[in-house]
């Protein structure tokens, strides 16, 4: 499994969103090469001024395709709409790894999932006019087949064809999405017990009458087995032998764990994303000394270090 350490984000105004996980800096241009390929040529991209992005392969592929280059000014990373996507991204996957206790070293897997499941979905985006950006993007409408059957992390049966041959035995695996650019049509990674992932397109999910107490007890086992191989044992907090992983999925609250920066500059997703929030300006009707007046949310209520408290404590301004 390779060790990716970083990632290259592409989106636009429709959040159309695109990420290549990378282990070096200097795959930037092999990041835009695939994007080309999969998507099309950009009329234009708007970036920050990092080094990679203004000398080497990415350069010369932006010259060779006519593809115009602009750039934020310095210690403004607001003006780079992927900044934004990153934000997005970053909270989905955060929230689906915490959820479903997934190793660390799965993330790239799991940002390329998000970013399938919200191209894929509709949002209110108003200049989406009820659409989905894969469809305003690129114009034909998406195929959700790969992402109905599986859910990022569920534990599903696979067939080992080769090294059971002539008679394939079911073995049990992790789902970390779609095998894209591998086989046919609904061909799939598989995170096996050695933690080392597969391309399988013979799968097939588990049922709640198959959850017997054995069954659980090989998928604990299965657990415990890539967690010792790419994670942490300590990640196991779950007893299998009392709730099924369905059943766990739905009743978890994700774990929130502010971001804390790299260096004194802070990057977008750092910033105060109240400018965001659908509650800023807000007119609602509060109840005040037995009356209904009406008022307007002004800011988030935070704690001493900043951090939003509660997710619906707000300042409101009375007597509008």
């Amino acid at each position: 499994m390779n060790q990716m350490s970083m990632a290259q984000i592409y989106t636009n105004d429709l959040t159309f969103t695109k990420v290549y996980p990378m282990e070096l800096r200097s795959s930037t241009g092999d990041t835009l090469q695939s994007f080309i390929h999969d998507v099309s040529i950009p009329h234009s991209l708007h970036s920050d001024n990092a080094p990679e992005l203004l000398h080497g392969k990415f350069k010369r592929l932006c010259k060779d395709y006519g593809i115009n280059n602009t750039y934020t000014e310095p210690y403004s990373p607001w003006q780079n709409r992927a900044e934004g996507g990153i934000r997005e991204l970053k909270q989905h996957v955060q929230r689906k790894m915490t959820s479903k206790h997934v190793p660390p070293r799965l993330w790239d897997f799991c940002c390329k999932w998000s970013c399938e499941v919200r191209n894929k979905t509709a949002s209110n985006l108003y200049a989406l006019e009820g659409h989905t950006s894969y469809e305003a993007t690129l114009g034909r409408t998406p195929d959700i087949s790969s992402l109905t059957a599986f859910d990022f992390y569920d534990v599903m049966w696979y067939y080992d064809e080769v090294r059971q041959f002539p008679e394939p035995k079911r073995k049990l695996g992790r789902w970390p999405g779609e095998a894209h650019n591998f086989g046919q049509a609904m061909c799939y990674w598989i995170l096996p017990a050695s933690g080392k992932t597969i391309v399988c397109s013979t799968v097939q999910p588990i049922t709640q009458d198959q959850l017997t107490k054995e069954l659980k007890n090989d998928i604990k086992k299965l657990d415990m087995s890539i967690a010792e191989n790419i994670g942490d044992v300590n990640d196991i907090k779950y007893d299998l032998d009392d709730l099924p992983q369905e059943v766990l999925q739905d009743i978890i609250t994700p774990e929130y764990k502010p971001v804390a920066p790299e260096n004194s500059m802070p990057e977008a997703d750092d910033w105060d994303a109240e400018a965001y929030d659908q509650y800023i300006s807000a007119e609602v009707r509060l109840p005040k000394d037995g009356q209904e007046m009406l008022g307007q949310g002004i800011a988030r209520k935070r704690d001493a270090d900043g951090n939003p408290v509660g997710n619906t404590k707000w300042f409101f301004r009375l007597g509008m």
